[in-house]
């Protein structure tokens, strides 16, 4: 559970960053705020809120062995594997170099 708390954390911190980038970029635009920055808004505060939700639930399930192979089977994404399967590293996040268009 403290592995599935620590990527959403993650991914909430990359939601905040890209919120902060698209938010200068609506700033610039004439008129009413997009209806869609307010959803990226509340999907940051809902993975926020899962990562906490995770967190707590890490420090009150018991600690018994578990068989992830087949659940981590089907993520598309090799990072997020090794990160729930706890194989990464701690710096295994997205870099410039990684990003692919």
């Amino acid at each position: 559970m403290s592995l599935l708390a620590e990527e959403a954390g993650t991914l909430e911190a990359a939601g905040v960053r890209i919120e902060g980038i698209v938010g200068d970029l609506a700033a610039r635009i004439d008129g009413p705020v997009p209806r869609e920055l307010q959803e990226l808004d509340l999907m940051v505060q809902t993975v926020r809120d899962l990562a906490a939700f995770f967190e707590t639930l890490s420090g009150t399930v018991p600690d018994v062995g578990i068989d992830l192979a087949p659940a981590l089977a089907t993520l598309k994404l090799q990072r997020l594997r090794e990160g729930l399967s706890g194989t990464g590293s701690p710096d295994s996040g997205l870099d410039e170099e990684s990003i692919l268009f």
